[in-house]
């Protein structure tokens, strides 16, 4: 993860394809930087699992020294989707078939919506140019992926204040 040019932390994925047929993902940041005079401390762990093209289940968990930890669950059940954030509950009305997650391991062609597990909403995805696609997260900041060979290359994060680019270790 890069801050106007200067390191300022890791993002590690892993898919692993269980023995049921289901695809687990792990994604695990943690980030430092100076801000607008602030030292800002970031450290996620958000954990995926899709089984038969479907969401199973979806546990984002980020910490950051300046606004605490939210906790966002998302579960199927028979009835569909219940989700919470911090403890309040609510309700998923659309089946996820692709994620955030799914994203570092998967070029999105022919994707519309994914599934933003931080707080369990979906978000338009459009391309954007060969190889690279666009969303927009709940929080109106602008999120681009690139991809080389179906392989994800590099992304961009643009927040309120500044941009974060993450480039993928060779």
């Amino acid at each position: 993860m890069f801050l106007l040019g200067s390191k300022i932390g890791t993002i590690i994925v892993t898919h692993e394809k269980r023995s049921d047929g289901s695809d687990y993902f792990v994604m695990t940041s943690d980030a430092r930087a100076k801000i607008l005079w602030t030292d800002r401390t970031s450290k996620t762990r958000c954990e995926v699992v899709f089984k038969d093209g479907k969401l199973v289940s979806s546990v984002h968990d980020k910490v950051e020294n300046t606004s605490g930890q939210r906790i966002c669950k998302v579960t199927s059940d028979k009835n569909g989707y219940k989700g919470s954030v911090n403890g309040k509950t609510f309700t998923v009305n659309e089946t996820p078939t692709y994620s955030v997650s799914s994203l570092y391991v998967q070029e999105p062609k022919n994707v519309k919506r994914i599934f933003y597990e931080p707080d369990g909403t979906f978000a338009d995805i459009k391309k954007i140019a060969p190889d690279a696609y666009e969303f927009k997260s709940s929080d109106g900041n602008r999120n681009v992926y690139r991809y080389k060979d179906g392989q994800i290359t590099e992304m961009e994060f643009h927040l309120t204040f500044v941009s974060v680019t993450v480039k993928r270790a060779k």
